[in-house]
């Protein structure tokens, strides 16, 4: 039984991994490079693919406007070529040509129990959110996905700060002019999800969808499927 259950008015999500996914990456990415005549091999193309989704992980706050993010893209697209060519596969293109290719293959999709769980926070009277780490792009990219108004959208690109640091939680916090305990948090990572949402606070989901993390935890579940029942059962 949770004590502060009468106190629960909000929900946040993560957003990538939680709401939405990549839809067939690596696919797009070696069709991508067939139309600027690159035959790549699925492995070589995996490859090259994660490097660069681990350059943008690693400096997406400095996409935190339109003009910073365009810079951001044009330097993804850079590494994903140079790692292209490193592997034998060089291409006479442009700046413009590459960020063409990359940002081809980069399609998201919402997840099958994604709306329906937004929606049954709503039905609640819950106030639902996003708590993500994304570049200034993310309401642009979420809305025609997930077309559900979000009273809070705090991103870590637009704050200068990561879901690592737990203020970024304390801000949605004060975006929701709730208390912390207050809040409800759903995502896929235990560090910046599960304990960093917690060392803000709030009262953290862990969202493991593959069934590998946190097992003994009993703020888990493996789908958004499972989250009214979790929640009647922690929070009511």
């Amino acid at each position: 039984m949770n004590h502060s259950r009468d106190k629960i008015r909000a929900v946040s999500f993560d957003a990538y991994g939680t709401l939405i996914r990549l839809d067939r990456p690596f696919e797009r990415l070696a069709e991508e490079l067939r139309r600027i005549g690159l035959d790549v091999p699925m492995d070589v193309v995996t490859e090259v693919f994660l490097k660069e989704m681990l350059y943008y992980r690693n400096h997406h706050l400095e996409g935190k406007n339109p003009e910073t993010l365009m810079g951001l893209r044009l330097r993804c697209a850079d590494v994903l070529f140079r790692m292209l060519e490193q592997e034998g596969f060089a291409a006479q293109v442009s700046r413009e040509q590459r960020i063409e290719v990359l940002m081809g293959a980069i399609r998201f999709e919402l997840y099958e129990d994604a709306l329906p769980a937004v929606d049954w926070c709503l039905s609640q009277g819950l106030t639902t959110g996003v708590v993500s780490n994304w570049d200034c792009s993310l309401p642009a990219t979420l809305k025609p996905l997930c077309p559900r108004e979000f009273a809070c959208m705090v991103v870590s690109a637009c704050e200068g700060v990561e879901k690592a640091d737990s203020d970024l939680f304390l801000r949605a916090a004060r975006c929701f002019n709730l208390p912390p305990s207050g809040i409800v948090h759903i995502g896929d990572e235990v560090e910046n999800d599960l304990l960093c949402a917690g060392q803000a606070g709030l009262q953290p989901v862990l969202l493991d969808r593959e069934g590998t993390q946190g097992r003994l935890a009993a703020n888990r579940m493996m789908s958004l499927k499972e989250f009214p029942e979790l929640f009647e059962r922690l929070f009511r």
